[in-house]
């Protein structure tokens, strides 16, 4: 599935899991939990714990391109750039960093994501990652030029105090993991100092059910039935998810990855879901789609999820019911090669006024198979809510 280099087809997942069931039984591909159309996966054992310290963590890091990636989330990638990495990582001698990798976005390498190789895809350039942590950069490789304030570079500081050129072995970086700021929870104390809806303002559990609530009203965690689900993966990795669940933009997510409390992001989550009733083309503003038409292909995976294409060009792809069909125009004849939903095949959508790329439109294959067509929009050419400052979308605590 090709618009030049950039735009690709390929499925995105975390793990193994089922696949889901369509409203009429039939089943359905899970496009989060597999990676079926990049070819042959072998499975790396996942689940590693990088303690957030004070301490430099060096890790290896994937060349830049893939963009902003939160913990919890998965990422594909490919090239021979990111095999290597890949490959480098799962060879380390230090059981520690051993299949580690950070993924910083190439406009704001100050903040990302320490991320675990899960998967290596068989006689291909392709792996799989899975967010863990964020973390904050201290360092530039030696091929780069990060210059870090006197604060930060306190170590290798010269002597009249200016900052200096931190550097590490080439392809590595000092990073400092980061983990999110306890809050209060539960009902507050009788002789709390504050009234009650001071302390519930910033309680993570309550923001997490209204975080929740407003998912599922906006399509992107399922249906009423999934609110457990959504409840049960606990107010952190909750966030995280929402996060990338949502069709904000670079610079918008990495604020996002930025945030410290799992309360202001709950809340900034749940402020931006209210603010996304349409989406629009990001060049020229029209119309394409209501958000009320999101819907997620698996409720696991969520509606907006990562793809890679066979050049390597990473998608984030906002999974809709349909578009407005006078604001997006259809290129080409469907094509099942490389589909990221195998069993749908894809035909590139355009926007009907300035021609800018959109995302695709996926059909069935075959009778039976739920739903018969839909449409996957890429967010970085969407404007959904990029119009709201974010600084507007996270209220203070």
């Amino acid at each position: 599935m090709h618009v030049g280099t950039d735009a690709g087809v390929a499925g995105d997942g975390e793990e193994d899991g089922e696949a889901a069931e369509g409203s009429n039984g039939a089943s359905v591909v899970a496009p989060a939990l597999e990676h079926s159309y990049l070819g042959t996966t072998r499975r790396l054992a996942g689940g590693r714990d990088v303690r957030a310290t004070a301490a430099r963590l060096p890790v290896l890091m994937l060349p830049p391109g893939a963009g902003c990636v939160f913990p919890h989330a998965s990422l594909p990638a490919r090239g021979s750039a990111v095999r290597a990495a890949a490959e480098r990582a799962n060879g380390s001698a230090d059981p520690a960093l051993r299949h580690l990798i950070a993924v910083f976005a190439a406009h704001a390498p100050a903040y990302g994501t320490i991320t675990e190789v899960r998967g290596i895809v068989d006689n291909t350039d392709a792996v799989l990652l899975a967010g863990v942590r964020r973390c904050r950069r201290l360092t530039a490789d030696e091929g780069e030029a990060l210059s870090l304030g006197a604060s930060e570079a306190s170590e290798g500081a010269s002597e009249d105090g200016h900052a200096r050129q931190a550097m590490c072995p080439r392809g590595y970086v000092d990073v400092q993991p980061l983990s999110d700021e306890a809050a209060p929870h539960g009902p507050p104390p009788e002789c709390a100092a504050h009234r009650s809806w001071v302390y519930r303002s910033a309680d993570e559990r309550a923001a997490a059910s209204v975080a929740a609530n407003a998912a599922l009203e906006a399509g992107i965690g399922g249906d009423r039935a999934d609110a457990e689900k959504l409840l049960a993966m606990g107010p952190i990795k909750l966030s995280f998810w929402l996060s990338s669940q949502l069709p904000l933009s670079d610079e918008q997510r990495v604020a996002l990855l930025q945030v410290g409390s799992t309360t202001r992001r709950l809340r900034a989550c749940t402020a931006a879901l209210q603010y996304m009733r349409v989406l629009r083309c990001a060049h020229c503003g029209r119309a394409c789609a209501r958000a009320a038409a999101v819907f997620a292909m698996d409720a696991a995976g969520g509606a907006q999820n990562a793809f890679v294409n066979a050049h390597g060009a990473v998608h984030d792809t906002l999974t809709v019911r349909d578009v407005d069909a006078t604001s997006v125009m259809l290129y080409g004849t469907p094509s099942s090669q490389d589909s990221w939903f195998p069993g749908w095949q894809w035909t590139i959508a355009s926007c009907a006024q300035c021609g800018s790329h959109l995302g695709w439109r996926f059909t069935a294959e075959r009778r039976g198979l739920r739903p018969a067509q839909f449409f996957g929009l890429s967010r970085t050419q969407l404007a959904g809510i990029d119009a709201v400052a974010l600084n507007e979308l996270i209220p203070p605590v």
